[in-house]
């Protein structure tokens, strides 16, 4: 079981906000950075600076995607890890539900 993305990858998530609703997290994932293996209750990502990264889920099945300035995308919990395969940082808010 995959762990606490502030736990197990405090190189990439802090915690900005927590109450018994919700857990907002920043993330900043430099070029050839790469997050360990965690886990997300449903939540919505809004992506603040651009770049290219790849994701690794539980079950091996990898995707690559744009995250593009701008962008806000709802996902249901999921295990995965990431990787910036861009050149630049990616930085963007998480807004994780309980």
């Amino acid at each position: 079981m995959s762990g606490d993305p502030v736990k197990v990858a405090s190189n990439v998530y802090r915690t900005v906000f927590e109450n018994e609703s919700v857990r907002l997290l920043e993330a900043y994932l430099r070029a050839g950075q790469k997050a360990a293996m965690h886990r997300h209750p449903r939540h919505l990502v809004y992506v603040l600076e651009s770049g290219r990264e790849r994701f690794t889920y539980s079950d091996g099945k990898t995707k690559e995607a744009n995250m593009n300035a701008g962008d806000a995308v709802w996902e249901e919990a999921m295990s995965h890890s990431s990787e910036n395969i861009g050149k630049t940082t990616v930085h963007a808010l998480i807004f994780e539900l309980k």
